[in-house]
């Protein structure tokens, strides 16, 4: 598939009502260049957050982060903190905003994140 081929699918998500989209390939096939060809295209950029894999990340540490990056929220409570977020991603989803989180390395990430990122996507 060429790179505007990728970038139409890229488009037509973000104008979807999915909340993940996963984007995988070989080290240095050019998954970056794609999401930041799109971001400076379509001026999202408030909304990304960029991290590198840690296979010491547990999933309430990447809620605080993405928390604290999408809504600002910095509750200490794990399940209000869930339930705030969640209420940013409705919302920010209703208003036609999508954010971005861009994970390098993602391979290295506990099951236990793939799980909570999977959760966050089916959670309405």
């Amino acid at each position: 598939m060429e790179h505007t081929e990728h970038l139409d699918k890229i488009k037509r998500f973000l104008h979807s009502q999915e909340r993940l989209m996963l984007v995988i390939g070989e080290a240095g096939c050019g998954k970056t260049s794609l999401l930041d060809d799109i971001v400076s295209k379509l001026k999202v950029s408030r909304h990304i957050i960029r991290l590198t894999g840690n296979p010491n990340l547990q999933p309430q540490q990447l809620i605080e982060i993405l928390s604290k990056n999408w809504g600002g929220i910095t509750q200490h409570n794990k399940a209000r903190l869930e339930t705030q977020l969640i209420d940013v991603l409705n919302s920010l989803n209703e208003h036609d905003h999508h954010c971005l989180l861009v994970i390098h390395d993602a391979h290295t990430l506990p099951f236990t994140v793939l799980a909570a990122l999977s959760f966050l996507n089916h959670v309405q």
